[in-house]
C-alpha cells in the first residue's frame, strides 16, 4: 500500500511558510484540509483529477483551522487541491481509495 502524505506550500509572499495538510491521505469519504495561517479568511476551493476534470469549486467563509471535505462522491484517483485566499494559491493532492 502506498501512502501519500502532501504538505501544501502556499505562492505568493507570505511571512514564513504556510503549510496545508490533507488528512488522512489516502482518503476514503472525507479529507481534512488543516491550516493555521487560513483560519478566519474566505476561501475557493478547486478539486481537479489528473485529466484535468473539476469536480468542485466552493467558496468557503471564515473558515476554521481544520476544514472537511467531502470526497465520498469521487470515483478513486488522484485528485489536486488548489485553495486560494487574499491572493495566495496553495495546492498539492491526495489519493482516493
Amino acid at each position: 500500500m502506498t501512502l501519500w502524505v502532501q504538505d501544501f506550500v502556499g505562492t505568493g509572499e507570505t511571512k514564513g511558510f504556510a503549510t496545508l495538510t490533507c488528512s488522512p491521505n489516502p482518503v476514503g469519504d472525507a479529507v481534512l484540509l488543516s491550516t493555521e495561517m487560513l483560519e478566519g479568511k474566505n476561501i475557493r476551493i478547486k478539486l481537479v483529477d489528473v485529466s484535468g476534470k473539476i469536480w468542485l469549486t466552493e467558496k468557503r467563509m471564515n473558515v476554521a483551522p481544520k476544514e472537511l471535505l467531502n470526497t465520498g462522491a469521487l470515483p478513486p484517483g488522484i485528485y489536486f487541491v488548489n485553495i486560494q485566499a487574499e491572493g495566495q494559491i496553495f495546492s498539492g493532492r491526495f489519493v482516493r481509495e
